[in-house]
């Protein structure tokens, strides 16, 4: 932005130097009294020559130093993750290994439920890189249904299920 406190020109030009060094040129129509330069990179000090242009003769510089603004991030929040599948492998009489995947994120932690034979629930609580989990004292030949959720933040995701027989 200028002013012009007498007289007018036929024309403006801004010139400056881009990011590579490259002098560059933005002529502007007399009657204007601002300019947006185009093209400029975040974050760096620039140097703008304007010159006043009158019949053939190129007035000026006056002459104005400016830092363009940082690059905005979006800072996106984390995506919620996702519980694959959980599976019952490894049955034995008195145990079962249990697996399960994350397709998507990660989790804080996981908590794996099930009722036991006295009819209590039961809860195994596991970490964050955990995609495997024993259930030992099981009785044998006893149907169990477990349920696996994902802890993240402060929510509990899931379950996903599996049942199986020991």
């Amino acid at each position: 932005e200028w002013s012009v406190p007498e007289g007018s020109f036929d024309s403006f030009t801004v010139q400056y130097k881009d990011a590579q060094g490259q002098p560059q040129v933005v002529p502007v129509d007399g009657g204007s009294r601002t300019v947006t330069v185009p093209g400029l990179s975040p974050s760096r000090r620039y140097k703008f020559n304007l010159y006043g242009v009158w019949g053939r003769k190129r007035l000026g510089p006056i002459s104005t130093d400016a830092v363009t603004a940082a690059e905005e991030v979006e800072e996106e929040p984390p995506s919620q993750p996702r519980l694959g599948e959980l599976t019952a492998s490894h049955v034995s009489p008195n145990s079962v290994q249990l697996e399960w995947s994350v397709p998507e994120g990660s989790f804080d932690s996981f908590t794996v439920q099930y009722i036991d034979v006295q009819g209590q629930p039961q809860e195994l609580h596991l970490d964050s890189g955990s995609r495997t989990a024993t259930v030992s004292g099981l009785l044998p030949s006893h149907p169990y249904k477990f349920n696996l959720y994902g802890v993240w933040g402060q929510t509990r995701l899931g379950p996903i299920s599996t049942d199986t027989i020991t």
